[in-house]
């Protein structure tokens, strides 16, 4: 099996303030940026009904992304910190079963979102992941 990390997720207070750190004054590339409501695809794979987020990505190096998060919703407030790790695979539906035989609990089966397949689990440990695979 072909595994990468695909990105870090951070949950942030002050997205502003994050993007400063991490883009200027440690270097990071932004990549991209966006304010997400309530997609019904998200909704489903997160598990989170309602949401409004925002969240930029910054590259570190040619294929590790962080992905800084803010919760806009004044309902839900999580705590800063590393929120998900994002792993790519090169089969989800054969990892979804595994990782399924071995009761690990998702909130959805695996959905494409534009040119990505994905779900969300939580390890044994309760840290949430999420195993995406690119499509086309």
């Amino acid at each position: 099996m072909s595994l990468k990390i695909r990105h870090i997720g951070i949950i942030v207070n002050d997205l502003a303030n994050a993007r400063y750190f991490y883009k200027d004054l440690l270097g990071f590339e932004e990549v991209s940026s966006k304010i997400e409501k309530n997609d019904e695809i998200l909704q489903k794979v997160v598990g989170l009904n309602p949401y409004d987020i925002e969240w930029v990505k910054l590259k570190c190096d040619s294929k590790t992304l962080l992905e800084l998060i803010k919760f806009n919703d004044p309902n839900f407030k999580p705590n800063s910190g590393m929120q998900h790790i994002a792993i790519t695979v090169n089969n989800i539906q054969r990892v979804y079963e595994t990782l399924k035989k071995a009761d690990v609990k998702f909130a959805s089966e695996p959905l494409k979102k534009g040119s990505v397949k994905l779900v969300f689990c939580r390890d044994f440990e309760g840290n949430l992941c999420e195993i995406c695979e690119d499509v086309k």
